[in-house]
């Protein structure tokens, strides 16, 4: 019989060593500064809101047979006879559902402009801030 005295990690040791490590890394984005959900704007809207807002009117013309403008008004028509209205009011673009609701879709928006076109829709929207957003939203079929 040989007397070794071999050195290495016992399975408790490693254990440990693993729980300190996964403390550590646990706690490490506390420490950090996460800049992606701070809140920049105050005065205007945040671009997470406007990607929204970009989805949510895709969705819409999507489901809608014919869209019409009237000054800062957008009307979708759906397939299923309602009228859906994407209007500026104050200082937000609101939707409503055959004229009744006030859903905000969009707030710190100064100026909106909608220009039709036969695939789809021209979107510009000036926020309080002074920026400028546009988006071209087009239907699928």
């Amino acid at each position: 019989m040989s007397d070794s005295q071999e050195k290495g990690f016992t399975f408790l040791e490693m254990l440990l060593v693993m729980a300190i490590v996964l403390l550590i890394t646990s706690l490490l984005p506390l420490f950090l500064d996460v800049r992606l959900l701070k809140y920049e704007n105050v005065n205007g809207f945040h671009h997470i809101e406007w990607e929204i807002f970009v989805q949510q009117l895709k969705k819409e013309l999507n489901e809608s047979k014919q869209w019409k403008k009237s000054g800062t008004t957008l009307y979708l028509e759906k397939f299923t006879g309602e009228q859906v209205s994407f209007a500026l009011y104050q200082s937000s673009i609101r939707r409503q559902v055959n004229g009744t609701g006030n859903e905000t879709a969009l707030q710190f928006v100064e100026n909106v402009t909608y220009i039709l076109a036969n695939r789809g829709i021209f979107l510009r929207v000036t926020s309080s801030d002074g920026k400028t957003y546009e988006a071209f939203i087009s239907r699928l079929f």
